[in-house]
């Protein structure tokens, strides 16, 4: 990646850094973002320091007794086996990094929450790299760098373990050598294997997360992994699998090596014949691998136990050998070589490459667009769609056609709520206008026109057309109008307004039934007026409900008025330019520009 594009990629992280400073110190984050928010920031101004910042992570993966922590005592070049050795078992059951140090020690890692331990994870390699000082999501102990603390902390299961559920990962610090990987800042990285029963590539498992998830975090992090396998155990279906699922699930995937680990033939040793089928193997590992990483990859043959013989010298040789030869016959500097010239070369690409697919990865993950501004924007224009919804439930035009049809039936399953009117039952039925006496005819109007013209319809009228549906999501008026404190001319409470002027015309009704009416049976009887009696009442009703319907239209008409002419004041407090969400909606408006530029910048 050229230095154009680089200070380019920097630009825009600072820009993005200014607008977080920015929105903290004015305050205004809504808080159902903030800690989403909050985890974007840290991982973009981590990438930040990332691109500036030399310490660079190889790491040895593999299965279980490849190899892995023997290669990596090699690469150290270190007098002490600074990562253990066993035949028989899983060995390293915590990822280990080894770097150059004043101090010879060993550090353990734990982790204060287990809930948060993915976040932990990497504040712990930021701590590590010196990109961050933090120490507050994690504890350090520290012990003398020893063989017997070393298998301690990397060997031990958590139940053989005091106090060992917690640890994230150690880190083993020993004195500078002429290495030059050490000089270079290179820190190595020894991990379980990829397929052990205990562990993973990530440490010991945790039963609350998945096995594919286990070495994400680390993965992540590692600029060159050297994938080794061995004769005796080559690349299997499930490291495959492994592999091919990580590629899919992260974007700041690591630069493989693959190496194979031909430590199983100790044909020079007196006791040992074995045949070599390596290139057959690191063959066929060449042809799965490659499509899932989609490059070339670079291969490799060690023999790691020829190297490790030559250098310690204890063991009885064929005559043909000597430990120098062995040592040489190994491989393994030619490898060393080649792994150091490759890190010379690529580090500082390898560095900036790794930062920007970490941010393609986050950007990606993070969808911001999608999950922040669109939502945001949908709260934001909520409230406006809301008051609109009240708006639209005064609107004579669109209401007067469904209130109509309650105000003439009784209550059934499309009227939820009923409105105490059944305008156009018959007042009097057929029979019993044909069998009824007079005075029960007459007693059946009053006591009808006494429903009609009662308070208590007047209260289920109100309540009605108070807890109409508002919208499809069944949020009623009189709840949507309490929330936005409407109040009728700022002072009246909406449904004292109807129910009052409700109350006004079917009183004036009541106080007419007598003057328009006369339900005296013994008078009606006597001079045989049923009939007139009858029309007399049903043109009542009828007049009632058309000066009901337009009572109710006046109603409607003032409440909208007044609706419309308090929106922009009652709007304010919910989305004026002096709310949260009206700064955060801005505030989303402006970083959506910021991270698009940032897009373009690391694609």
């Amino acid at each position: 990646m050229n230095e154009i594009t680089v200070e380019n990629i920097k630009n825009e992280l600072l820009n993005f850094e200014k607008h977080i400073l920015e929105m903290e110190n004015e305050n205004y984050l809504m808080q159902e973002y903030k800690e989403s928010i909050n985890d974007l920031k840290e991982k973009l101004l981590r990438a930040k320091k990332e691109l500036t910042n030399q310490v660079y992570f190889l790491a040895v993966i593999g299965s279980i007794k490849t190899g892995k922590s023997t290669l990596i005592n090699l690469l150290c070049s270190s007098n002490e086996e600074v990562s253990t050795t066993q035949t028989g078992r899983e060995t390293t059951k915590r990822p280990v990094i080894i770097s150059a140090g004043n101090k010879e020690v060993v550090k353990i890692f734990r982790s204060k929450n287990k809930q948060e331990i993915n976040d932990v994870r990497h504040k712990i390699i930021d701590y590590i790299k010196g990109i961050d000082d933090k120490i507050d999501t994690f504890y350090i102990e520290e012990v003398e760098f020893e063989t017997t603390n070393v298998q301690k902390y990397l060997t031990s299961n958590q139940d053989e373990l005091v106090d060992g559920s917690d640890i994230v990962l150690i880190q083993i610090l020993i004195s500078p050598t002429e290495n030059i990987l050490f000089n270079n800042n290179v820190m190595f990285i020894d991990t379980p294997g990829l397929d052990g029963v205990i562990s993973s590539v990530g440490g010991v498992r945790d039963e609350n997360e998945s096995k594919e998830n286990q070495g994400d975090w680390l993965l992540k992090r590692v600029h060159l992994a050297i994938l080794l396998q061995s004769t005796v155990s080559p690349l299997n279906n499930e490291i495959k699998d492994y592999l091919e699922q990580i590629h899919k699930r992260i974007e700041a995937t690591p630069t493989y090596m693959l190496l194979h680990n031909k430590f199983a033939l100790k044909n020079w040793l007196i006791e040992n014949e074995i045949e070599d089928n390596s290139i057959k193997a690191r063959n066929k590992t060449k042809e799965i691998l490659e499509p899932i990483l989609k490059y070339s990859l670079k291969t490799n043959e060690v023999d790691l136990a020829k190297a490790v013989d030559g250098l310690k010298k204890d063991k009885k040789l064929k005559d043909s050998y000597t430990y120098d030869l062995l040592f040489e016959d190994s491989k393994f500097i030619t490898f060393q070589k080649e792994v150091e010239k490759y890190i010379t070369d690529n580090k500082n690409d390898d560095i900036h490459n790794k930062v920007r697919k970490s941010i393609i990865g986050d950007l990606t993950e993070i969808k911001f667009e999608e999950n922040f501004l669109k939502d945001c924007t949908n709260k934001f224009d909520k409230y406006r769609s809301e008051y609109n919804e009240i708006k639209e439930m005064f609107s004579w035009s669109n209401q007067e056609e469904i209130i109509i049809k309650h105000l003439d039936s009784e209550k059934d399953i499309n009227q939820y709520i009923d409105d105490g009117f059944n305008l156009t039952e018959n007042l009097i039925s057929i029979e019993l206008r044909d069998n009824g006496t007079v005075k029960f005819i007459c007693e059946t109007l009053r006591t009808k026109f006494r429903d009609i013209l009662s308070e208590e319809v007047t209260k289920t009228l109100t309540h009605y057309l108070m807890t109409r549906n508002c919208n499809n999501e069944g949020k009623i008026l009189s709840n949507q109008i309490d929330f936005y404190k409407i109040k009728f001319k700022k002072n009246t409470l909406i449904k004292n307004y109807i129910y009052n002027e409700l109350l006004e015309l079917i009183g004036k009704y009541r106080g007419l039934i007598n003057k328009e009416i006369d339900t005296d049976w013994y008078k009606i009887g006597k001079n045989n007026n049923i009939d007139d009696l009858i029309i007399k009442a049903n043109n009542f009703r009828k007049n009632f409900k058309d000066n009901l319907i337009l009572k109710l239209k006046n109603i409607f008409i003032d409440i909208q008025d007044d609706l419309c002419q308090e929106e922009s004041e009652k709007l304010k407090e919910y989305v004026g330019e002096e709310t949260d969400l009206y700064k955060t909606k801005q505030f989303f408006e402006e970083l959506n520009k910021v991270l698009n530029n940032l897009k373009e910048v690391v694609k």
